[in-house]
């Protein structure tokens, strides 16, 4: 698996300096990883690093956000 990092801001300079985080993506291949977030002392910024951990399908991303595809046939449009 490979490597990712990216930078995020805290609404808050109370947040950890340092925390496990998390990430899922949202386009294609749906990638869901595990990171170390870092904050800078006496800021909002941090930087997550951490690697993808696995690869999953588009149910598992609707999954992870609390979505669903939804599927009408046409006969269903007409009578709306």
């Amino acid at each position: 698996m490979k490597w990712f990092r990216h930078s995020l801001q805290y609404p808050t300079r109370n947040a950890p300096l340092m925390e496990r985080g998390w990430t899922q993506e949202t386009e294609e291949p749906w990638r869901r990883g595990s990171s170390v977030v870092l904050r800078a002392p006496f800021s909002r910024r941090a930087v997550s690093i951490g690697r993808w951990t696995s690869e999953g399908s588009e149910d598992d991303f609707h999954a992870a956000v609390g979505t669903r595809a939804i599927e009408i046939d046409s006969a269903e449009i007409r009578g709306w």
